[in-house]
């Protein structure tokens, strides 16, 4: 069979017009039906695309051979994701889980490949199917088992408690991450679901499981955040405070982690890591973010609640050999320092120095 009707076949077992399938491959529409007729062969690049969407060999797609699915296995002998071991272990056919869940096929097969990652709520769905927890699902942890369940289930239902627990505003939140306010307030309120991308940079951000963000654990002793470093730490004052972060709204209400990262030189989730203090910077990078924002490293690093730099002294920046003359110069009493000023002027006269 020819590669343009195997295209076409695989296109209306899918249900998809020429339209929407041109969309999902980036191509005209005419450029699709060229393909299927015979009339234009698609480049290296898009034959994987097209067997990668419907989890085919390209040697099937080539007409090389009549069996479709791809192999399940890598060479190390390891399923290729988390998806493809849980349906195989609990034995499931893609069809079977597909009808469960549904989704057509063609969806399962790519969770299985990795080539797309399920919604949040299919995400949920399969992780009580599989009795696992999202985060194993998502390779985020090696540990299987979910933590018992708080039993009430809303999804999303940690993320304002974890907020204000952390006393940031839904404002900040959105710089950080990079939506909009409102967007937070949707996904609060239940009116909208965040991406699993959106999840998981959730999860890092709070430092907390998946399972906790979807409402199916509570945090215990086990699964809570790391104790805070030196960046996250308690004032003089005693309040807890995150240094790094508040000076960043502070001063740049419009900077982004993102943003931050490119004037001090690291990537975005570099800055995530020390507002959440999972990692503190190098010296160098202290010293850096101290003159970004015009503090003292001491600041800083909260051992003090003064911002300024201390003023600086009389003798700073001076030698040895001037100090020790500043230092007698301080012993010569007040009557008679105006003659010892005019010794060191004749002195410096001499030698054309003034």
């Amino acid at each position: 069979m020819e590669l343009g009707t195997r295209i076409k076949n695989l296109r209306e077992e899918a249900g998809l017009t020429q339209l929407a399938f041109a969309k999902i491959l980036n191509i005209n529409n005419s450029t699709l039906s060229q393909y299927e007729s015979g009339d234009r062969i698609p480049s290296d690049a898009t034959k994987v695309k097209i067997a990668d969407f419907f989890g085919v060999s390209l040697d099937y797609l080539l007409g090389r051979t009549d069996t479709k699915n791809t192999p399940d296995i890598r060479a190390s002998g390891e399923p290729a994701t988390k998806f493809l071991e849980q349906r195989k272990l609990h034995k499931y056919s893609q069809q079977q889980l597909a009808n469960m869940l549904f989704v057509n096929q063609t969806a399962v097969s790519q969770w299985d490949r990795g080539v797309t990652i399920p919604s949040p709520p299919t995400l949920l769905k399969l992780s009580e199917i599989y009795g696992v927890s999202t985060d194993y699902l998502l390779g985020k942890e090696t540990k299987k088992e979910p933590t018992p369940e708080t039993g009430e289930g809303d999804f999303m239902i940690g993320l304002k408690r974890l907020r204000e627990e952390r006393g940031i505003d839904q404002k900040v939140l959105a710089i950080d991450l990079n939506v909009s306010q409102p967007t937070i307030s949707d996904w609060e309120n239940g009116r909208k679901t965040p991406s699993v991308e959106n999840l998981v940079r959730l999860a890092d951000y709070f430092s907390v499981p998946l399972d906790y963000l979807l409402g199916r654990i509570e945090l215990t002793e086990s699964n809570l955040p790391p104790e805070p470093l030196s960046l996250i730490n308690v004032s003089p004052s005693g309040k807890s405070i995150n240094r790094i972060r508040d000076l960043r709204i502070a001063q740049y209400p419009k900077m982004s982690q993102e943003k931050l990262g490119q004037i001090v030189g690291v990537g975005r989730s570099t800055v995530a890591m020390w507002e959440s203090g999972k990692s503190e910077p190098d010296n160098d990078t202290l010293i850096k973010l101290a003159e970004i924002f015009d503090v003292s490293t001491d600041y800083l690093l909260g051992r003090t609640d003064q911002k300024e730099m201390p003023a600086p002294t009389e003798e700073d920046g001076q030698s040895d050999a001037e100090k020790a003359l500043l230092e007698m110069f301080r012993l010569v009493p007040d009557k008679d320092r105006g003659m010892v000023t005019q010794m060191i002027e004749a002195a410096l006269r001499s030698q054309g120095l003034l």
